[in-house]
């Protein structure tokens, strides 16, 4: 049993990825945080965790870099010996109309989410491997409350984590790796900067639980799927949505 697990979580400017860290803190993992150079750290993460019985490290690098993960990888093997956990968090895009959104938007949000999500488990995912032992979860970008086709591409984006969770999880059964999707619904920490009230009590009103999603609910699922009680669920896709989809 590992007292201190290692976990590396990809991105920080989300709110489920903040939750996360200050989780994983509470239970005294060791929390690397992984961020492109081109976006700002969440300092915020950082001072929270500092309260907490873990320890939480950020090391940024170009995401562009193929390479750069794997530098990433050995970095943290040579700090800390293991790799327990990876979870890859989604980056966000702002809103977009049906007329605004560009090819360069779309392949973007491919690149920073579904390329990202590869790079990183084709690094990690060896290290893994050779302890026989290791847990990563994908999670999909959350539902959005406008009516856009940013939020059509994104239940493209979600289709394509749901097939690298279903490749990989096949690759790395054998070796006592599970790897999972987490579905999540409405996050309240998103959502209330892009509507106004009325339109919040709206969709609020088409979620069976009648609430948004706090980022740690997502997180919560995340804590049942790297334990020892999940160690037979893999490939599988567990939905956070408070019903919202039923």
């Amino acid at each position: 049993m590992i007292e201190s697990k290692v976990v590396v979580l990809v991105r920080t400017t989300h709110s489920i990825a903040k939750a996360a860290a200050e989780k994983f803190c509470d239970k005294g993992y060791r929390v690397v945080l992984w961020e492109d150079i081109n976006t700002k750290v969440d300092e915020s993460i950082l001072a929270s965790c500092k309260l907490r019985k873990g320890s939480c490290v950020v090391e940024s690098f170009d995401f562009s870099v193929q390479d750069n993960f794997e530098k990433a990888a050995v970095h943290v093997i040579k700090n800390y010996g293991r790799i327990d956990i990876l979870v890859n968090n989604p980056k966000l895009s702002p809103v977009s109309k049906v007329p605004n959104l560009s090819t360069e938007a779309w392949h973007e949000t491919i690149d920073a989410n579904l390329s990202v999500f590869l790079n990183a488990i084709s690094v990690v995912a060896p290290f893994m491997q050779q302890q026989k032992a290791g847990s990563i979860i994908n999670c999909c970008l959350p539902l959005r409350i406008h009516d856009s086709l940013t939020d059509r591409h994104y239940d493209g984006i979600r289709e394509g984590v749901k097939g690298i969770t279903q490749l990989w999880a096949r690759e790395l059964g054998q070796s006592g790796i599970n790897v999972n999707t987490v579905i999540p619904g409405y996050i309240e920490e998103d959502n209330l900067p892009l509507a106004d009230s009325a339109e919040l009590a709206q969709f609020r009103l088409k979620i069976p639980v009648r609430r948004f999603a706090k980022a740690i609910d997502i997180v919560n699922a995340y804590s049942f799927l790297v334990t020892d009680e999940a160690s037979y669920v893999t490939g599988s896709e567990l939905v956070v949505d408070g019903g919202v989809r039923i």
